[in-house]
């Protein structure tokens, strides 16, 4: 995590944050392959599962970021090989 990121502890959880991987910060309206997660309950809030970033953290040699808005989240990938190799490890 870079230090223009905010400490996870103290994260606002009412406002939309972009994580991002790699050396690039990649802007989630450029990244090619992009993955969007609904909640299952309209209640819920949007997420991205924890074990889908591990995966991507210990998987992912290009550049990838994760993140959400009021109902939906979302992963991005720039890679369409480590965005199938997610899908067919994960999903």
């Amino acid at each position: 995590m870079t230090s223009s990121q905010p400490n996870r502890r103290d994260w606002d959880l009412t406002r939309s944050y972009t994580l991002w991987h790699g050396d690039v910060k990649p802007q989630p309206q450029a990244l090619p392959h992009v993955i969007a997660f609904k909640p299952a309950h309209a209640d819920q809030q949007p997420g991205v599962p924890h074990p889908y970033v591990v995966w991507c953290e210990e998987h992912c040699a290009e550049p990838w970021a994760w993140w959400f808005d009021a109902f939906t989240s979302y992963m991005g990938f720039t890679s369409e090989s480590e965005l199938i190799q997610f899908k067919l490890s994960c999903l």
